[in-house]
């Protein structure tokens, strides 16, 4: 597995084949901001040049969607069934596999092909992130989901604070775990950050206990999640959940050293 520098995507060689792994694509999500008078036309064929660009720079032959590939829980209305496919269409040249998300009702009859809810590429489970994993995925090495909008939040010399997307990777609680699964393999969960540009998500450990909306395996302890490691997209190593929680009420600046991210 590898991580994309700079972008929400990451890459994993399995099948005799270069897969390239989005989430949380929330086509539609425009829309929301529409009212406030932000208008922001076809961001599907942003997304898919994009996803295209980022599959021919690396020989991606597959693509995996890590669920909620729509933004509307319900059905879309029809502007927003139009996008879905255009977007579909628009991969048409490459294997796609969708994973069904909390947001995806009726995505298969949209899409025109079948949604699943994990899918299993060498040693890695994935899933979106809002349901237990099955057996067969926690015998994987590591867990790969989405689901969070995984955001770190930064204050910058002059006082002025914003919010950046970012990965987390959390370790296996082995007795929590044995609560829920008679055996275990896994050994990691990596939290994917969203790859719509208008989502950047809740910094991970600020203002709410982010970890009820997460996932059933940290609501559950099955995953450490105060002590998860917080990385940027641009590989910078910014601490732990339960570190920057507690940095948020000061000076939160030195954002240190790079380090490889490894699963």
């Amino acid at each position: 597995m590898r991580f994309i520098y700079g972008e929400p995507a990451l890459l994993i060689s399995a099948k005799r084949s270069e897969w390239l792994v989005i989430g949380d694509i929330h086509i539609g999500a425009e829309r929301r901001i529409s009212d406030k008078g932000v208008k922001i036309y076809n961001l599907w064929e942003q997304m898919s040049k994009k996803l295209l660009s980022l599959a021919d720079t690396f020989s991606a032959k597959g693509i995996v969607l890590l669920g909620d590939i729509k933004d509307s829980i319900l059905y879309p209305e029809s502007w927003g069934q139009n996008d879905i496919k255009h977007f579909a269409e628009s991969l048409s040249n490459l294997e796609v596999v969708a994973l069904r998300g909390n947001h995806d009702a009726h995505m298969d009859e949209i899409m025109g092909i079948k949604l699943v809810d994990e899918m299993m590429l060498g040693d890695y489970a994935l899933l979106h992130g809002n349901k237990w994993p099955s057996k067969a995925a926690m015998s994987k090495k590591a867990l790969i989901t989405g689901h969070n909008h995984v955001a770190v939040r930064i204050i910058d010399p002059n006082g002025g604070i914003y919010s950046e997307k970012a990965w987390l990777i959390a370790d296996i609680n082995e007795k929590a775990a044995k609560r829920f699964y008679a055996s275990s393999k896994a050994k990691k969960l990596v939290v994917m950050p969203a790859f719509n540009p208008l989502i950047l998500g809740t910094a991970v450990g600020a203002e709410r206990k982010d970890e009820d909306n997460i996932s059933p395996l940290f609501r559950n302890g099955v995953f450490d999640y105060s002590n998860a490691d917080v990385y940027s997209i641009d590989g910078i190593y910014m601490g732990k959940v339960k570190t920057l929680s507690s940095s948020y009420e000061s000076d939160n600046t030195k954002r240190g050293k790079k380090k490889k991210i490894s699963p």
